[in-house]
């Protein structure tokens, strides 16, 4: 009869063997009935989740239970004849081995192992999302009698009150008019105990989906908001419903196994839709994770920046102590702590739900030309066993570790429906381009975009196409693309950037610049200083550029163009601009010769002029913006022209370029790359201008900072000595910048344990400073502060504690109470305080500065 009630159910009978006196008398416990039931649920159909109590044993039957139904259940033992009375009729008709009294003891009302079932099952009722109850309990009696013996005995078996769990919100009773014997068994569809229970079973199953579906989202403490920010979503994504499968079966399969750590690897050609097959899976499983983290993997530097934006979204109280604090300080983050930091995280045993999103891991760390970029992907897993992991690489060689799936091309549905949205109509013979572009998806989106820009007939796109092939290859006979041999790709790029070259010079100008740049973040700003001062000389500022320069509406009117054709994208929390990484690279073979060494330079020029000094606000945000392009330029250098980093005879570059690419990768801590920056810079200061040149001085300062920051104090000293000699000559002894020599070989000193002769450097600097810039200036007390600091590391509380008192309250009034250095000061004094055994004050000092911070970083959080 359910049949018809439940249609579409899969429906199973299970009986079991309750005879417990006679010759066919069964010997077992509840426990051996119920793992009986089991076995055979898992024989006749496949679970879906883990079972309650045994996950491995058990899959799926626990938590795929959306409702359960109890026909007269003694929670609370039977209450008809008493177990001694059914005892003593059984063994009055058969020998005591033909009785299995234990059998009896569970419907005994107030049995132990009873009561401790019916609270082992009370236990679950107390999870979110449990199965719906319903109990239902006998109104006639039973002629429990005729059981055993044959002697009539009419009582109730199971009353109300034994038969009916504690009421909730999904406990349910209903009483049917039938006796214990026949509580399951109806004759007609009309009859009423039939029909109440059949509106039971349709509720169960109308409220089964959203039930299930709620188990299957994460709710636990370690639950982090889904966010897919700085990942580029297309609008209409293609279903690929084979590949998006196989990633469904290997991350949530049917039949769940052992919870070990999960690691899939999509791999195949640039372009082929790997990442966003990988965002598809995100979006439309992530409530299944306790959290979904997107790292970009393009390179060592940017996976290990996402790691930080990771740290920033994760729960502090779950989080390291050396993390948590780190993070407070935004512009000198210990990029090492916190990658590590966040693998301890997702490594808690309690926080095994997790997806960790690794795309475009395509540098292999294994070649034998070393790419410095490049690393072994393994590194940045955590050590625990469990989570999930899914990498985008176009490397196969990944494939040998973990399951794979190689990402094909999309079939022809497909590719035509990724062309004729991106062209926004239907395309007339789009067969014949479908077949061209052999299902390449980032070359189907490009030239769906050209031909909604152009207009074009698709026999004259085809035309294009195979022209433009023949010449391309015939040009560059070694295009260093290897990877994308793929014509489909390279020739869409070449015809779109055609097109461009001839409607907007200043367009195709900024590709061909763009190549020498970082891909992932390009403004305007950047390229407003093409006509600074370090740019210049003897190199000619091509005419676009200047034009660029000069005029923002210029610059945005060009990146338009670009867009339209797909080779750039808008970063919308940036109001900036990115390219593919394989068009970037592209990009950089467009320029040929001079023109190449000439944008070589010149990009190098934008990044070094707007390099900020530590005196502007909040100048952090700017270089953390600046890093990546720092870090292109100095590759691009190395690579093309690697004897300029030794020797300066390119009179077209000034050495300024070196010197602040030096302070850019110095905030970086790329040590010996800024190393060399500040070596070419020197090099070319002291050709131009002599060794006693004050811009000379300045980047023999610098090197000796840098090579503090190195450890390497002798080179350091030699550094600092020379540059306050040449200083004190040509600028004086009391010399502003004089005296920063001398408080940088102060600190020199502090560090090498000479307190004696840092006090006197401290001192000579403090004096001076107050002398040429007055007692409230900024300069003037951080010497301060730094005296102070001195002063507690040579034990002298009381001289330190007028220090930081003095460098507080001047800070205060001259930068305000919550500029960071004032709360750096304020944290210092909180440590000397603390030192002093003075708690109080420590305290008030510690927890002013900790929130000051926390509000800092907040906000550099929040504008970035």
């Amino acid at each position: 009869m359910l049949p018809s009630v439940v249609p579409n159910a899969r429906i199973i009978r299970y009986g079991y063997e309750s005879q417990w006196f006679g010759q066919d008398a069964v010997s077992q416990k509840a426990t051996t009935v119920a793992n009986r039931f089991l076995l055979a649920l898992q024989r006749k159909r496949t679970a879906l989740f883990e079972a309650e109590r045994d996950a491995n044993r058990w899959p799926g039957i626990f938590a795929s239970t959306a409702g359960l139904m109890f026909f007269g259940t003694p929670f609370r033992g039977a209450e008809g004849m008493k177990q001694s009375e059914m005892l003593e009729a059984a063994l009055r008709e058969y020998e005591p081995e033909q009785v299995q009294e234990d059998v009896l003891r569970i419907l005994k009302p107030g049995d132990e192992f009873l009561r401790d079932l019916v609270d082992k099952f009370g236990e679950t009722r107390s999870q979110a999302n449990k199965a719906h109850v319903a109990c239902f309990y006998e109104l006639k009696p039973s002629n429990v009698g005729a059981i055993v013996g044959g002697q009539a005995r009419t009582r109730f078996v199971v009353s109300e009150s034994s038969g009916c769990l504690d009421l909730s919100d999904s406990t349910e009773k209903y009483s049917l008019a039938r006796t214990h014997f026949n509580m399951n068994k109806f004759g007609k569809v009309t009859e009423e105990d039939y029909e109440t229970v059949c509106e039971v079973v349709k509720r169960m199953v109308a409220m089964a989906p959203e039930l299930l579906l709620a188990r299957s989202r994460y709710q636990g403490k370690h639950s982090v908001p889904f966010s897919l920010k700085s990942v580029l979503v297309v609008n209409k994504f293609v279903e690929r419903d084979a590949e998006l499968q196989r990633l469904e079966d290997y991350f949530h399969p049917k039949t769940p196994g052992p919870t070990r750590r999960k690691v899939f690897v999509t791999h195949g050609l640039g372009g082929i839709g790997k990442t966003q097959l990988a965002i598809e899976f995100a979006r439309k499983h992530h409530s299944r994770y306790s959290a979904v983290f997107w790292l970009n993997g393009s390179s060592k530097d940017q996976l290990r920046q996402f790691f930080v934006e990771v740290a920033y979204r994760l729960p502090r109280d779950q989080m390291t102590a050396d993390v948590a604090e780190g993070l407070k300080h935004s512009e000198d983050i210990d990029v090492d702590v916190v990658v590590e930091g966040v693998l301890q995280w997702l490594s808690l045993p309690s926080n095994q739900h997790w997806l960790l999103v690794i795309d475009n891991v395509d540098r292999d760390h294994l070649s034998k030309e070393k790419d410095p970029q490049a690393y072994d992907v393994k590194e940045y897993f955590p050590a625990a066993d469990h989570g999930s992991i899914l990498i985008t690489s176009r490397l196969a060689s990944l494939a040998r570790y973990w399951e794979d799936l190689k990402v094909g091309k999309v079939d022809d549905n497909q590719a035509k429906n990724i062309l004729e949205n991106n062209a926004g109509k239907p395309i007339e013979d789009a067969d014949l381009i479908i077949t061209r572009l052999n299902g390449l998806p980032l070359a189907l989106t490009q030239a769906g975009s050209y031909l909604r820009e152009t207009n074009m007939e698709t026999i004259k796109y085809i035309k294009y196409y195979d022209t433009t092939w023949k010449d391309l290859m015939e040009e560059q006979d070694e295009f260093p693309l290897q990877e994308y041999a793929d014509r489909s790709v390279l020739t869409t790029w070449t015809i779109s950037y055609k097109q461009v070259q001839g409607q907007n010079e200043e367009a195709a100008g900024l590709l061909k610049l763009w190549g020498f740049l970082d891909c992932g973040d390009l403004w305007y700003g950047l390229i407003a200083n093409a006509t600074a001062s370090r740019l210049d000389g003897n190199m000619e500022t091509p005419s676009w550029l200047q034009q660029l320069a000069q005029s923002e509406r210029r610059f945005h009117k060009a990146l338009r163009l670009l867009s339209r054709y797909s080779l750039v994208d808008a970063i919308d929390d940036t109001k900036s601009h990115s390219m593919h990484s394989v068009l970037h690279a592209w990009c950089c073979q467009l320029a040929e010769g001079g023109e190449r060494r000439t944008l070589c330079w010149l990009a190098a020029g934008l990044v070094a002029e707007m390099v900020p000094s530590e005196a502007e606000p909040e100048y952090w945000k700017l270089r953390k913006r600046l890093l990546p392009h720092g870090s292109r330029v100095y590759r691009a250098l190395d690579e093309e022209w690697p004897k300029h980093l030794h020797e300066v005879d390119e009179p077209a570059v000034s050495p300024g370029i070196f010197f602040q690419l030096g302070v850019l990768l110095t905030y970086q801590t790329k040590l010996c790359e800024a190393e060399k920056m500040f070596m070419q810079a020197l090099a070319g200061y002291e050709k131009a201008f002599g060794a006693e040149h004050i811009s000379t001085l300045g980047t023999v300062d610098n090197l000796g900072i840098l090579y503090a920051y190195q450890g390497k104090l002798d080179e350091a000293v030699k550094m600092y000595v020379r540059a306050l000699a040449g200083k004190e000559k040509a600028l004086g002894i009391e010399h502003t910048s004089t005296l920063n020599t001398v408080n940088n070989l102060g600190a020199l000193y502090r560090d090498q344990g000479k307190l004696d002769e840092a006090e006197k450097l401290y001192y000579r600097a403090l004096v001076g400073q107050e002398k040429a810039l007055g007692i409230e200036h900024t300069s003037t007390l951080n010497s301060v502060n730094n005296l102070g600091l001195l002063y507690a590391y040579q034990g002298k509380r009381d001289e330190a504690e007028k220090m930081l008192l003095r460098a507080r309250v001047g800070k205060e009034r001259a930068l305000g109470i919550e500029h960071i250095s004032t709360l750096r000061t304020v944290n210092n004094l909180g440590l000397l305080y603390a030192d002093q055994g003075k708690r109080d004050e420590a305290e008030k000092m510690l927890l002013r500065a900790l929130v000051g911070k926390g509000r800092h970083l907040a906000q550099s959080t929040h504008q970035h």
